[in-house]
């Protein structure tokens, strides 16, 4: 979940890599960029976006698709969809998940019938739950509630025929639940749970990433504190990356095996910052997706406060 303060005059916005198709997201970085979804514009209108952020990427057929929480000044955030047949030109869906309710964090999944499903953040309302597709990219439903609580960014995971969820409560408790069954309304609370506490390997930052049958979770960072323009802050800093050795219903490890990973470019996109990561094979091509964030163009700082004063 994403709630930034307008006059902070930072944005966030989404960049797209396409890499070899050997590229390993562990040892190398991306550098090839081929698109942003570029949130630092001139304000022109009243639902002016100043957020694109929580990329996930899903290859359905001969397209990529792209899931994000996108959010306008002074609004909710919410889930929007865009699909590419090559990765470097982008056709917008539109909104797949949009409410009264702020939502981010669209974790896509498929699970082993072909049926596609989303876990999105839905801290806001203190819940964790998930929707099925029924019509791919779009017609989501509720099929259950997962989790009732205050948890952020919440991942799944299968391994041995089990489901765990690995997601973050109260921001910096990382805690882990488990059951047989998806739709379980009873999941078990893992015997090591909470993983995690503190700012440093806290709420995840992308979809688990497997290779060569180990994997990996991208975590935030949010030890180390800023100050942009006379505001404070320490959310979305940096990435770190930690290696799951073990998980099963009874134990779990993991292990550091890298700090602040970031393109090998400091590209303007994410020169400030950056905090979750993304990636798929599609057409023999590696395609990595990056949010991060910069400053505002100065001068929105005072079409902000003209649309908040006279153009309500």
């Amino acid at each position: 979940m994403i709630s930034l303060n307008w006059s902070s005059s930072l944005v966030f916005s989404i960049g797209i890599f396409v890499e070899d198709y050997n590229f390993n997201l562990i040892h190398d970085r991306p550098e090839n960029l081929v698109y942003v979804f570029n949130s630092r514009k001139i304000r022109t209108s009243k639902d002016h976006t100043y957020l694109f952020a929580d990329p996930f990427l899903h290859v359905e057929g001969d397209k990529i698709y792209l899931f994000a929480e996108v959010q306008n000044i002074d609004n909710k955030g919410f889930i929007n969809c865009w699909f590419s047949q090559d990765a470097l030109i982008w056709e917008n869906i539109g909104p797949v998940l949009k409410t009264n309710s702020h939502f981010s964090y669209p974790h896509i999944f498929r699970n082993k019938n072909n049926e596609i499903f989303l876990i999105p953040e839905s801290s806001e309302i203190k819940e964790v739950s998930i929707y099925k597709f029924n019509n791919f990219p779009m017609d989501l439903s509720k099929k259950n509630e997962l989790l009732q609580g205050k948890y952020s960014d919440t991942n799944i995971l299968v391994q041995d025929g089990t489901f765990f969820l690995i997601t973050t409560k109260n921001n910096y408790e990382v805690e882990i639940f488990f059951s047989d069954d998806l739709f379980s309304k009873n999941w078990t609370k893992h015997p090591k749970s909470p993983i995690k506490k503190g700012k440093v390997l806290c709420r995840n930052a992308g979809p688990i990433y497997r290779r060569k049958g180990r994997m990996y979770r991208f975590v935030q960072d949010f030890s180390h504190q800023m100050t942009h323009r006379g505001v404070p802050f320490s959310y979305g800093k940096k990435i770190n990356v930690v290696e799951i050795v073990k998980i099963d219903k009874n134990n779990y490890k993991e292990k550091i095996v890298a700090e602040d990973y970031k393109p090998k470019s400091n590209f303007p996109f994410q020169k400030h910052s950056r905090h979750h990561i993304s990636s798929v094979t599609f057409k023999g091509k590696t395609v990595v997706a990056i949010d991060g964030r910069r400053s505002d163009i100065i001068f929105n700082k005072l079409i902000n406060f003209v649309y908040r004063q006279f153009l309500k």
